[in-house]
């Protein structure tokens, strides 16, 4: 279909679908797919990594914080740092050796957003090199 017909006939998603496959079938578009294993596609797939172990990492976090801010003061004032990795670290040796429950979901988390920031880091060397 050409343009004229195009401006006549009006735009929508159906119809260009549709005038996309007409096109296709009779030949006259000539269109080459893309090709998914280029310099762009890498690019792509790094960043999409690493913004799923940003937002996991993110989330991870969280959880600790609000773990802290529910659980007893006295943890609350030992455990809580205003960084996110030394309040990571913090739980991680202070906690490591305790069968509480509160303790070893703190633990757990503090281990997953070590791994996250690790593969963040990892992530990010990746981009730039």
């Amino acid at each position: 279909m050409n343009r004229m017909e195009i401006r006549l006939k009006g735009k929508t998603d159906v119809i260009d679908s549709e005038n996309a496959a007409r096109s296709v079938l009779s030949g006259e578009a000539a269109v080459v797919p893309k090709n998914h294993a280029g310099p762009v596609e890498s690019l792509r797939s790094l960043l999409m990594t690493r913004n799923s172990a940003v937002k996991a990492r993110t989330q991870a976090m969280n959880h600790i914080r609000a773990l802290l801010v529910s659980g007893p003061d006295e943890l609350k004032q030992s455990l809580y740092q205003p960084k996110p990795s030394a309040c990571a670290t913090a739980r991680l040796a202070r906690c490591s050796n305790s069968s509480e429950p509160l303790m070893i979901s703190l633990v757990l988390l503090a281990q997953r957003w070590n791994f996250l920031n690790d593969q963040v880091k990892s992530l990010d060397n990746a981009l730039k090199n």
